[in-house]
């Protein structure tokens, strides 16, 4: 029964360990290839976006004096 245990927990070690590299492989390869990337050519894209909320965090509670506050700050009127 006891090497059972030491089997299981072995086990349990190696899964831990390869979830936690495929999780810093898939976090590494959103980090450097989702962000700033715009998506449509000529329409400008606010730098300093997060990995998966975008700029949601960034725009506050009144989104519409949020985005003309960056027209303003970027010279650009559309985001």
């Amino acid at each position: 029964m006891f090497a059972i245990v030491v089997e299981w927990k072995i086990l349990l070690e190696v899964a831990c360990i390869i979830s936690a590299v495929l999780a810093a492989v898939v976090w590494l390869y959103l980090w450097t290839s989702y962000v700033d990337v715009p998506s449509i050519r000529g329409l400008p894209e606010i730098p300093g976006g997060e990995l998966l909320a975008g700029h949601l965090y960034q725009l506050g509670r009144d989104h519409a004096s949020t985005g003309a506050e960056w027209a303003k700050r970027y010279g650009w009127p559309v985001f």
